[in-house]
């Protein structure tokens, strides 16, 4: 039986009282339990960029100002941040660059991604999030149209680092006859891609969730014809597709883990992505883990050996995990 707890409850931003206070687009957790937050700090002066902070640790605190990153054409949002080796990576929305922290002490390194194909220019906001796997030394990376919304990806693609530069090795479209139609294939099946909204690379494998269509970044479209996690082999041919109920997960930092919080349930689902099953089902429960969150409140939760963490933009419950 799995139980949680509250351990302690951080409250991130006073943004809604202090515009002076920034807030968190998305966090890490770290193998020793160090959190590492995206934050992004008000609009001061019209026709320039927000001030964009790395903010590492709880009580002691150490601040990166990567406002540089922050251009007035940059789409930030949360997979702009993502875990890498013993730190953490940023995408630069403005540039086609990944800004690399190794760990949490040093400076970054940066990595200059050169165009896709002959088919696919890769630059100005076509970066949309990126996933590092360890044991391959090499990135998956989301690419979107230029005009479709920042969350959304068109194609993955496989990048390898040589020197400071990312060299492209394959670009992949998810294929249509691996899932269901969609409404805008019925339209025209010749027209039709299928939208990439989160990935992650672990072990070789490749995990790639998609919505359905791309319909589905149209204000007008459906927000889900359909929700599937796909997991791909080291030679990226699909091994399975796992339907997930509508709603909003994300990938755990460890990328051990897919979590989501079902659009008409009170629960966190957590799949195992080795197994490849739905491991864990925890009810959302104010005295167990949601404390003073709203449950019908946007979140996020990220797993962390025996660590449950439960957030929004302005509250972040660390729980225990027992199971």
């Amino acid at each position: 039986m799995i139980k949680t707890s509250i351990l302690e409850s951080l409250h991130l931003t006073n943004f809604w009282e202090d515009r002076e206070d920034p807030y968190p687009l998305n966090y890490l957790v770290t193998d020793d339990q160090d959190l590492v937050f995206l934050k992004r700090g008000p609009v001061k002066e019209l026709g320039k960029p927000a001030k964009l902070l790395i903010e590492i640790g709880r009580e002691e605190k150490r601040q990166i100002d990567v406002s540089y990153l922050a251009g007035l054409n940059t789409g930030l949002h949360r997979n702009t941040l993502f875990p890498y080796k013993d730190g953490f990576g940023l995408i630069n929305h403005d540039k086609p660059e990944l800004h690399l922290w190794a760990d949490l002490v040093s400076e970054p390194s940066v990595i200059e991604v050169e165009n896709a194909s002959n088919d696919i220019d890769v630059y100005d906001n076509y970066l949309r999030f990126a996933s590092y796997d360890s044991e391959e030394n090499r990135f998956v990376i989301g690419i979107g149209e230029k005009h479709s919304p920042h969350e959304y990806a068109k194609w993955w693609a496989i990048l390898d680092v040589e020197g400071d530069k990312g060299v492209w090795t394959e670009v992949r479209r998810l294929e249509r006859q691996n899932y269901p139609d969609t409404c805008f294939h019925y339209r025209s099946d010749t027209l039709e891609w299928l939208n990439i909204i989160n990935l992650a690379a672990h072990g070789g494998r490749k995990f790639v969730v998609t919505p359905g269509g791309q319909r589905t970044v149209g204000r007008t479209g459906k927000e889900f014809e359909f929700h599937i996690l796909s997991v791909f082999d080291r030679d990226n041919r699909l091994e399975k597709n796992i339907e997930l109920e509508h709603g909003r997960g994300r990938f755990s930092t460890s990328k051990q883990y897919f979590l989501l919080r079902p659009k008409t349930k009170k629960r966190i689902q957590i799949y195992d992505l080795n197994k490849q099953t739905l491991e864990y089902d925890i009810p959302l429960k104010p005295k167990t883990n949601l404390g003073d969150i709203s449950p019908n409140h946007l979140m996020d939760a990220d797993l962390r050996g025996d660590r449950l963490y439960v957030g929004t933009s302005s509250v972040l419950n660390i729980c225990s995990f027992e199971h």
